[in-house]
């Protein structure tokens, strides 16, 4: 008895792995087939065009539910993901949910020019600490429009950040509302 309760761990690892393999074998043949349907053969610009037109099309309330666009296949999701015109309109951003995007819009962005709108009545401190961020990619924002309300509680590190704004050079700065 004692042999057999020793090979079972062994054999259970050997099946697990076993299974890995399986999985992988068939993720693989998923990908192949749809590789094979008609709409892989499109441009990956005409995708681009697509997904930005549902962000246009979701709006702000909604804006970052596009990127469930990413879980439909492992081409979107590339495309989703590299693609860094699609990170470039920060929009909206409320909820801590829409400041993770809105932080993981930076980042995915890279260099590409920046339209970032900011409409809060009540910002907390993280959206200072996502404004702050957004005041350092200075010199790749195209527009920028920033309304918080009077009665809250602005940090002097976001007021100086402002200040820092009309003395910085901001080649790309095409539009500047700040309420």
């Amino acid at each position: 008895l004692r042999g057999t309760a020793n090979k079972r761990p062994r054999q259970s690892k050997a099946v697990g792995s076993k299974y890995k393999d399986f999985e992988n074998t068939i993720r693989s043949l998923k990908s192949k087939r749809n590789g094979l349907a008609p709409i892989s053969r499109l441009p990956n610009e005409l995708f681009v065009r697509i997904f930005s037109a549902l962000q246009s099309a979701l709006g702000r309330r909604k804006f970052y539910d596009w990127v469930v666009a990413s879980q439909v296949s492992r081409h979107w999701r590339s495309i989703v993901l590299d693609e860094p015109l699609l990170w470039s309109r920060i929009d909206q951003i409320s909820s801590l949910r829409q400041l993770h995007w809105a932080h993981i819009s930076l980042e995915r962005s890279r260099k590409c020019e920046l339209d970032i709108s900011i409409h809060e009545a009540d910002p907390s401190l993280d959206h200072f600490d996502f404004i702050l961020a957004a005041l350092s990619q200075l010199k790749r924002i195209r527009t920028f429009d920033l309304f918080i309300d009077a009665g809250s509680y602005t940090p002097d590190s976001i007021l100086r950040g402002l200040i820092q704004l009309l003395g910085t050079p901001a080649p790309c700065l095409q539009e500047l509302k700040l309420d």
